[in-house]
C-alpha cells in the first residue's frame, strides 16, 4: 500500500484457508489503517511525457486546490483515468467510458471507479449526457463542486485535452441541455 500499489489480493493459502472471510477483514484493516498515513497529492513525482500527463496532472492538482467533490473523467481507453490515479489526489475519479471492457479494467485502478458506459457524441452532447446521467445515478450533485476531463474530438483514444471546473451553474446548464436533446428540442 505505501510503494502505491492499485489492488492487492489473497493467494495461496490465505485464499483458501479455514477462514477466507477473515483473512479478507484484516487485509482490509490493514489497508484502511496504512492509507492513513499514505503520502497523498504526489504531483511532483511524475514524468509528463505527454499532453495527457500534463491534463492529469493538473487536473488531480485543481481538485485538491478546490477541494471539489470528485474528479469526473470521461475517457475512450481509460489511460487518462489511470494517469490521474498515479498522483494520488485523494479524491474519487469517477470514470464514463465508451467501452464496457475498459470500465471492466478499470476498476482495478486506485480510487477509480467506472460509474457508466456511455455512447460515443459531440463532446458538448457527450459531457450534458455525462453530468445529468451521474446526477441521476448519485456521482453528481448540485450543491458541489466538481473537475471534469475529456477530450476533442469525443470517443477518440489519446486526445484528453479538456479541463472543466463545475459547479451548480454548469451542472444545471449540462442537464437542462441533455434534457433538451432527449426532448428534441
Amino acid at each position: 500500500v505505501l510503494d502505491g500499489t492499485d489492488a492487492v489480493m489473497l493467494s495461496e493459502e490465505s485464499a483458501i484457508g479455514k477462514n477466507p472471510v477473515a483473512v479478507v477483514q484484516a487485509m482490509r484493516n490493514t489497508i484502511v489503517q496504512t492509507q492513513q498515513i499514505y503520502p497523498f497529492n504526489k504531483f511532483d513525482k511524475f514524468e509528463r511525457y505527454d499532453d495527457i500527463d500534463v491534463v492529469a496532472a493538473s487536473s488531480a492538482r485543481l481538485a485538491v486546490q478546490l477541494d471539489v467533490e470528485s474528479i469526473i473523467s470521461i475517457t475512450s481507453s481509460g489511460k487518462s483515468a489511470l494517469k490521474m490515479a498515479r498522483y494520488r489526489a485523494n479524491k474519487d475519479i469517477i470514470a464514463i467510458t465508451h467501452d464496457e471492457e475498459t470500465a471492466h479494467q478499470l476498476t482495478l485502478a486506485w480510487g477509480v471507479t467506472p460509474a457508466f458506459v456511455l455512447g460515443r457524441d459531440d463532446l458538448n452532447l457527450l459531457v450534458a449526457n455525462s453530468i445529468k446521467k451521474a446526477s441521476e445515478l448519485g456521482f453528481v450533485s448540485r450543491d458541489k463542486s466538481y473537475i471534469m476531463t475529456a477530450g476533442y474530438p469525443a470517443g477518440v483514444a489519446g486526445s484528453t485535452n479538456f479541463i472543466r471546473i463545475l459547479k451548480r451553474e454548469q451542472i444545471d446548464y449540462y442537464i437542462e441541455l441533455a434534457q433538451k436533446q432527449k426532448d428534441g428540442k
